[in-house]
């Protein structure tokens, strides 16, 4: 609702990082505002570069027009973190076009342990907000909380967020309310749950983007969240020859002939139409088993593929039967 209320209060042109969550684009056309969608590319990782950024600003008949990025980091649906130096380099982009970014920051507690997590305000922070939340590291899916956080230099927005906010909904659930007071006041249990769920995903993460690349798929492993964006372009001939030539076709054939559900990249992502990538969450296995398992080995225990093949059965079967797809079209 934030995200929303931000692109409907600001008088700006709206930028979109593809692949992004799917429902960015539709929250910017009910708002009746124009946007700009700017391409990532496996190459890059699925990340926003300052070439792209400023190539497809300069390219607008006014560069220099208010705009707002959504900007998110970890990404939705790559599961891809931004490194130091690459918000370095965007942050000088978003300064000399003077641009204001709403950094989605809600899988930034999910980042995994190999991994450096730094905000984009670090290096941009008088036109970041950052935008999370307690619904994905907490594994309160449906239970929807979150917070903005905004510099002096845009209290304004602030104000305005607050005042519009007040007409749109009244408060968080008081169930909410309760555990985000428990979360405040018990860092230190968090901090132990965030830690045994990241290593789990971690290793679930490694051994999917492993299996899926053995079978000839292009994936990055994900450095955060319980997402990665497979991209199936290398069975692109074998696909045409079923006359499957869309990643929705491909996602449709794929859910009857092995009950496996993926949601399609593509234009559903704001990708290329061409594009045969998907979304791929990797927590259909039973979390509270595999948490009460990872807890009785220890966090000074390292896990891999043992645990994963023990504990997250589910999802090594799933990942099995699209493995097993992949090679017979293959061979067809």
């Amino acid at each position: 609702m934030a995200l929303y209320l931000l692109m409907a209060l600001t008088d700006s042109v709206v930028v979109l990082v593809a692949p992004a969550w799917v429902t960015y684009h539709s929250q910017v056309t009910l708002t009746g505002k124009k946007s700009i969608v700017i391409q990532t590319t496996y190459e890059d990782g699925w990340k926003l570069t300052p070439h792209s950024l400023a190539q497809a600003v300069e390219r607008q008949a006014q560069p220099y027009e208010n705009k707002l990025v959504i900007f998110t980091n970890p990404g939705n649906p790559s599961g891809q973190v931004y490194t130091a130096e690459e918000l370095r380099e965007l942050a000088e982009v978003f300064r000399k076009y003077k641009m204001i970014v709403v950094s989605d920051e809600i899988y930034s507690y999910s980042t995994y342990d190999d991994t450096d997590y730094v905000s984009l305000s670090k290096f941009y922070p008088e036109g970041t907000v950052i935008t999370t939340g307690l619904s994905k590291w907490a594994s309160g899916g449906g239970w929807r909380i979150g917070y903005a956080m905004f510099p002096p230099e845009l209290s304004f927005l602030r104000n305005l967020l607050g005042s519009a906010a007040s007409h749109t909904f009244t408060c968080a659930p008081v169930p909410q309310q309760c555990a985000v007071a428990e979360y405040f006041n018990n860092h230190e249990a968090c901090a132990e749950y965030m830690k045994h769920c990241t290593r789990i995903l971690h290793a679930v993460s490694l051994f999917c983007s492993r299996k899926l690349r053995e079978a000839g798929l292009k994936v990055k492993d994900s450095n955060a969240s319980y997402y990665m964006y497979p991209d199936f372009s290398n069975f692109r001939d074998k696909l045409a020859k079923r006359s499957i030539f869309t990643a929705e076709e491909m996602c449709a054939v794929m859910f009857t002939e092995t009950k496996v559900a993926l949601l399609a990249g593509g234009v559903t992502h704001l990708d290329s139409p061409e594009s045969l990538t998907v979304q791929l969450c990797y927590v259909n296995f039973d979390g509270k088993a595999a948490l009460a398992a990872s807890r009785k080995i220890g966090l000074a225990t390292k896990i891999g593929d043992e645990f994963v093949l023990k504990n997250c059965g589910t999802t090594v079967e799933a990942i099995g039967e699209i493995t097993k797809w992949c090679t017979k079209l293959q061979e067809s």
